[in-house]
């Protein structure tokens, strides 16, 4: 304003030089302003940046964070507080710029001491490299990001065909993969190589492992993308997923959506004992007739002289004699025990007086009570023996302690008779 007050015809950087040049006439302290310090938010939390002036092109940057961008003096002149010209008297601070500038950074202007930025090419070998590892690590880490934001997280379920042991692992597919490549996945993360089990054998299926349900199969869907199967890419979802595994021989069957698990327990009413459990996956539209044809066909029995009863939420047995009702009229949901009699004898007999409704009674009115023993003692550490252990020692050994007993005796009695004839 002075040089343009004083008529010189110079504009802009010009106009800058000559009025510095003017106060350092003065004296030696004329200062810049190159730094401004910005808070934005309140007295309770907010976000700091900087707005920088380049020494070699004169522009004003605003740095934030990663984010670097140009600005204006309108920017600027916003960073000095004051409010919008709304104010309503004594209440005004919510009206108030929420970005202020709290440091100002200034620079002595010494043409001869002055420096310029450093820039990137001449910065330390040692320090180049480190930029580079930094943006690497940066590249990676940002893929890293893109790629979980396309995985598919699962908790994955597997009953190990030998042993029973339900597994449980953590499953991450990419929505791009086949439910085959899904699945040699799902194989490798539970190890089912080493039980001797070709992937062929193996399927995944939907669970729900509250009710101990497998709910869905995705039949003739090998090649389909496995993020389009499961409803897109998600760190949750609300069913998990089950490897299950056939027997040699054994066909998958197709699982509709809304199926239910029978626990099926084998009662042998000669023996009056009753087997180890047994799953299979029945429909709710199933009849009682179609429900032991299945039954036989998965336990290879006959149909005939079978009895089927279902076990009720008072834990009775409660038999299954109409062929025709549909399992739903018949109590059923989505997690049952079926128990299952094979016995043509037993089956000529009133159910009241059989002796599967006996076995039932009998389950139904028992407490499994699961009892650790302490383990044995090892074969190298032999026990004491005690008196009455020595008293049950062989005739042999008792006659040959009793004559080493009478010889000590006749020695002891010897040497008293030579020390008698001695006095």
């Amino acid at each position: 304003e002075e040089g343009r007050r004083g008529g010189e015809e110079n504009t802009g950087e010009e106009d800058g030089l000559s009025f510095v040049g003017r106060l350092m006439q003065k004296g030696p302290y004329v200062y810049e302003l190159f730094s401004i310090m910005i808070h934005s938010g309140s007295a309770i939390g907010g976000h700091y940046y900087a707005y920088i002036k380049s020494l070699a092109d004169k522009r004003w940057y605003c740095f934030n964070d990663q984010t670097v961008s140009k600005i204006t003096d309108d920017d600027i002149e916003q960073a000095f507080g004051g409010t919008t010209g709304r104010s309503r008297g004594y209440y005004s601070s919510m009206y108030s710029s929420s970005a202020n500038a709290y440091m100002l950074m200034y620079r002595r202007i010494d043409y001869k001491k002055n420096k310029d930025f450093i820039t990137t090419g001449s910065l330390p070998q040692h320090i180049l490299e480190q930029i580079r590892r930094e943006k690497e690590e940066q590249r990676r880490e940002k893929a890293k990001q893109e790629n979980e934001k396309n995985l598919c997280k699962f908790r994955l379920f597997c009953k190990l065909p030998r042993s029973g042991e339900l597994l449980e692992k953590k499953l991450e597919v990419h929505k791009d993969s086949s439910l085959k490549e899904a699945t040699e996945l799902a194989y490798e993360l539970l190890g089912l190589g080493g039980c001797r089990v070709p992937v062929d054998r193996c399927r995944l299926v939907r669970y729900d492992e509250y009710m101990e349900t497998l709910d869905q199969s995705f039949d003739e869907k090998e090649d389909v993308p496995f993020g389009e199967l499961v409803g897109g890419p998600r760190s949750y979802y609300t069913f998990e997923l089950f490897m299950e595994v056939r027997e040699k021989g054994q066909v998958f069957r197709p699982y509709r959506k809304g199926g239910l698990n029978l626990q099926l327990l084998v009662v042998d009413a000669e023996r009056e004992e009753v087997g180890v459990p047994m799953v299979m996956r029945a429909e709710l539209g199933w009849t009682v007739a179609e429900l032991k044809r299945e039954v036989a066909e998965h336990l290879h029995l006959s149909v005939e002289h079978m009895r089927v009863a279902l076990e009720t939420y008072n834990n009775e047995g409660r038999l299954l004699s109409n062929s025709t009702n549909v399992l739903r009229s018949e109590g059923f949901y989505r997690k049952h025990t079926v128990f299952v009699c094979y016995d043509e004898k037993d089956f000529c007999v009133n159910f009241a007086d059989s002796n599967f409704q006996k076995m039932l009674d009998k389950y139904a009115n028992s407490i499994l009570l699961s009892i650790t023993l302490p383990p044995s003692l090892p074969t190298h550490h032999k026990p004491t023996h005690s008196l009455h252990e020595q008293d049950k020692a062989s005739p042999v050994d008792a006659d040959k302690r009793e004559g080493e007993g009478e010889e000590a005796q006749k020695q002891d009695d010897g040497g008293s008779a030579g020390a008698s004839g001695g006095e």
